[in-house]
């Protein structure tokens, strides 16, 4: 401590019987000894710098509510600890300092308070702990069910709490491993009530290194029977929304390489539809290269029985609607292709109706003056090679044939 320093102290050698502590003033010049034996001693160690304090039977109680030690420093002492505590390495198993209390009273108070109080020191540090063995440099024991830490800031643009972890690697830089008494509880819970219409994301995580090309900005892991995320919307906004600069990449890529029975993507209960879809996709890409919006493969020649696609339509409505806007071009195309002894169909229709008429194919919305139906380009000249270009089973077992000859015969 640099100069001298002016206090006083307040050490209680008698005991509390007596009722009244002995105080002492004193300044750089003054040694003080008192206690019983071995005694205590307070004294001007010769250096002009700094008072020895030699503990041996000494306490200390504070009286007519005023502090047991006071402490007031001079200008003079600035660049030096104002308590120090310093040679101690002879303590191995006891506490280098400790603050107890066992007092019942509800009113609130600090057992110990560090304040800094002027706002212009902005470089000042209230508390700081540095550990340089490999174990944990704070540790806080809650026993009663209350906060372990609260964290009461004032700060409007700076963060709450911040992490500085740089030297960080292959371990995790805020970790909770042992949350396993969890029954209706929640191991991390967010939430904020502010009004303010200005975009903000409550969390956010960020990956800002380009080349870190296998990090996955968020994992979420579920080892038990139900759902790995679950997202609860009450207003009238989106629930997901996804912005994706990905060029050739997947937006979006499930893998289920595990599932059998199940479905992989269900939508199973849109019940309060009126005007609305369950699904949309649109494009207004102007580009003409070649692609399809929608694809829908099953790329096994073994799985003889999965349809890709299949409608169904309960209401007495229409089950698929194919619309056609531009100016060239099929409406439906289908290429089927096969290799197979076995006749095959590119299209099958099967309609039955037990209470009237029904028709594979109904023609009546057609209203150009161009045939219904165009069959090949090279037709059979020839009536005794009759190749099916149209083939009609009645209920009869007759089969009937619509083939196609040269113009004019």
């Amino acid at each position: 401590m640099g100069g001298r320093i002016i206090g006083r102290i307040i050490p209680d050698l008698e005991g509390p019987a007596s009722g009244v502590p002995d105080t002492y003033n004193f300044e750089s010049d003054d040694a003080i000894t008192f206690g019983s034996a071995p005694q205590s001693t307070i004294a001007y160690d010769g250096t002009n710098t700094n008072w020895d304090v030699d503990t041996n039977n000494m306490s200390f109680r504070n009286v007519s509510n005023q502090a047991a030690i006071v402490v007031n420093p001079l200008a003079s002492v600035d660049g030096q600890e104002v308590l120090l505590v310093s040679d101690a390495g002879t303590i191995s198993s006891a506490n280098l300092v400790s603050l107890y209390s066992n007092n019942s009273s509800s009113v609130g108070r600090a057992l110990l308070r560090v304040h800094n109080d002027h706002v212009d020191s902005i470089n000042t540090t209230p508390l700081t702990v540095v550990q340089d063995a490999e174990f944990r440099a704070i540790y806080i024991r809650q026993n009663a069910n209350h906060f372990g830490i609260e964290i009461d800031s004032f700060g409007t643009t700076s963060a709450c709490m911040k992490f500085t972890t740089t030297s960080q690697t292959t371990g995790n830089v805020f970790a909770i491993p042992n949350a396993n008494s969890l029954t209706t509880g929640s191991i991390v819970n967010y939430s904020s009530s502010g009004s303010d219409p200005s975009p903000r994301s409550l969390s956010r995580l960020a990956n800002t290194g380009a080349a870190a090309s296998n990090c996955i900005v968020s994992t979420l892991i579920q080892k038990a029977s139900f759902f790995g995320l679950y997202i609860s919307n009450t207003s009238d906004g989106g629930s997901i929304l996804i912005d994706s600069n990905a060029l050739s990449a997947p937006t979006i890529l499930v893998s289920a390489s595990a599932t059998t029975t199940g479905i992989i993507l269900s939508v199973p209960k849109a019940d309060k539809l009126t005007t609305g879809s369950i699904a949309s996709l649109l494009s207004t890409s102007t580009t003409t290269s070649g692609r399809d919006l929608v694809v829908i493969s099953n790329l096994s020649t073994l799985a003889t029985g999965a349809v890709p696609l299949a409608v169904s339509q309960a209401a007495a409505h229409t089950g698929l609607i194919l619309t056609h806007s531009g100016t060239i071009g099929v409406g439906a195309s289908i290429n089927r292709t096969a290799n197979s002894v076995v006749s095959q169909a590119a299209v099958l229709i099967s309609a039955s109706n037990s209470g009237g008429a029904i028709y594979g194919i109904d023609l009546t919305g057609v209203t150009s003056n161009n045939a219904f139906i165009k069959v090949n380009s090279a037709p059979i000249t020839t009536a005794g090679a009759v190749r099916e270009q149209f083939k009609y089973v009645n209920s009869n077992g007759d089969v009937y044939y619509l083939v196609g000859y040269a113009a004019g015969t």
